[in-house]
């Protein structure tokens, strides 16, 4: 129905290691408070890239992450992780999650998966997969971070 959301989560495998991306789509044209929300999805998942560094806490990232998602007060809620690691398996450490005391080392693959939910505005995710390095992230994800319009006849 026109309005609705859908959210796809892809876990491509190459060559024995796997990466994981999700992105939020609308059938028909996005509310603005879909625009909204998920301009703070891609305003999270920045703040949390500008952390990705060797010897950074994995909680400070989910602090970061969680600190621009808060602003949508009770709309809606971020019940889950803002990351994790993926190589071997499609999610595995460090865990993006307060009170981790796993710090990011360079040449960790992670994901930053900043998503709100709840029952008037539904559901909505973004993410991306983030190289670690001596020169901070480096992003491996070349899908545009937006709102994906389905189309809709009725």
């Amino acid at each position: 129905r026109p309005g609705d959301l859908l959210i796809v989560d892809v876990y491509p495998r190459i060559g024995g290691y796997w990466a994981d991306c999700t992105r939020s789509y609308t059938v028909g044209e996005p509310s603005a408070e879909q625009s909204e929300l998920h301009a703070l999805l891609v305003e999270a998942m920045e703040a949390g890239e500008r952390l990705l560094e060797p010897g950074r806490p994995a909680a400070e990232v989910y602090a970061a992450v969680k600190g621009v998602l808060e602003r949508v007060g009770s709309r809606a809620s971020f019940p889950h992780h803002a990351g994790h690691g993926v190589g071997v398996t499609p999610s595995e450490d460090p865990r993006l999650v307060p009170g981790s005391s796993e710090r990011l080392q360079a040449g960790m693959l992670v994901t930053l998966e900043p998503g709100l939910y709840g029952p008037a505005v539904g559901g909505m995710r973004l993410e991306d997969n983030f190289l670690v390095t001596d020169e901070g992230a480096r992003s491996l994800s070349r899908y545009p971070r937006r709102l994906v319009m389905l189309p809709c006849d009725g």
